[in-house]
This record gives C-alpha cells, structure tokens and sequence, in this order.
C-alpha cells in the first residue's frame, strides 16, 4: 500500500493496524464517528482508488490508518468532495509537507543522496523514505558523516556536520538513525 503526496510511501498491515473510515474505506460520509474497518475493506478501498488516508507507522508497519473526511467547507453537491479527493493523489512531496501532512518517526538504516537537500533512508526491509533537510537539521557525525574528533567524555556528543558533508556521505551511502517530523530531518545520526 502506498500513500499519496508522500513520495508513495510503502507500508505493511499487521493483524493489530487499526484502521477508521469515512465513508471511503468503510462507514457513511458525513458520519461524525470513524468507523471502524477491517484490513480487507482497506485492502478493498485502496485497490478501487487512491484513499485519503492518514498512517501512524513504527518499523514500517502501519499502527494505526485513519480515513481523511472531505473537506466540510463545501456545502453544494456531494460530487464536488470525490473530485476532490482525486487531486490529492497528484499532490506533490512538499505541497505535503506544506499543509503539514509529511511523515513522522524515526528511521534506522541507510541513508542515500536523492537531490540536493533530498534524500531516502531505508529500512532492514529495504523500504525506502523520503525525507528532506532544513537549515535547523541536527547533523551529527561518529566518522561515517564527518570525522568525529573530541566527542566528549563517552563519544555521546558526535560532531556537528555539515550539508555538503552530508550530502557526500550520502553519496556513498552510510547507516544513521534519521528523526522525521513532517517529512523534514529533525536530527540525523551516524551510527558510532
């Protein structure tokens, strides 16, 4: 299953995913309470058409799958909504982060360079996650990132990196520990 305007970003179900619909996955539009649904009305969904969908992820398994409601702002016909919820899946990574709907969690795996200030980190499974960098990104080196020089009293404060830094060691490739919130790298860590 893939998520729009993330970069279609791959997860799995478990038996315990829970999953909430709004009339799309499962339930009646307008409803006020999410129904609950089961993974085969999801599965049944998805396969139809894209569903607008927010996804709690940890280790790459969806914990928890939530069915966007339609914008309530439009009162006239109901086929205004459908249309809708059609252009979302053209939406772009960042017009994403920009309205806030980027991923958050933490990865550990292989960080690779995808453009500047781009780049994926995938996990055990080989699942790859786009994220991007900002000015205030924490990068933190143990010598794959940068050279770690003065560390501190247990090697626990690493060296601050730079982007440039960054983007060459990504170019190698290297194994971190990457902090996404809303799609953008709070922190990236090399492992030390």
């Amino acid at each position: 299953m893939s998520v729009p305007g993330k970069g279609d970003q791959q997860f799995l179900v478990a038996d315990d995913t829970e999953v909430y619909g709004a009339g799309t996955i499962c339930g009646e539009a307008g409803a006020k309470v999410d129904a609950p649904c089961t993974l085969d009305q999801l599965e049944a969904a998805a396969k139809k058409d894209a569903v607008s969908a927010d996804v709690k992820m940890k280790n790459g398994i969806a914990t928890l799958v939530t069915e966007r409601r339609a914008a309530q702002q439009d009162n006239g016909s109901g086929s205004e909504s459908g249309s809708e919820s059609g252009s979302n899946s053209d939406e772009s990574v960042l017009e994403g982060i920009n309205k806030g709907k980027g991923v958050n969690g933490t990865w550990f795996g292989n960080v690779s360079y995808l453009a500047p200030g781009k780049y994926t980190v995938s996990d055990m499974k080989g699942v790859e996650q786009q994220f991007f960098i900002a000015e205030d990104t924490e990068i933190r080196g143990y010598d794959d990132i940068c050279d770690a020089v003065n560390t501190g009293a247990g090697g626990e404060g690493g060296t601050e990196c730079t982007e440039a830094q960054l983007e060459a060691a990504a170019k190698k490739g290297f194994s971190a520990e990457v902090v996404i919130s809303n799609g953008i790298a709070t922190s990236i860590r090399d492992d030390h």
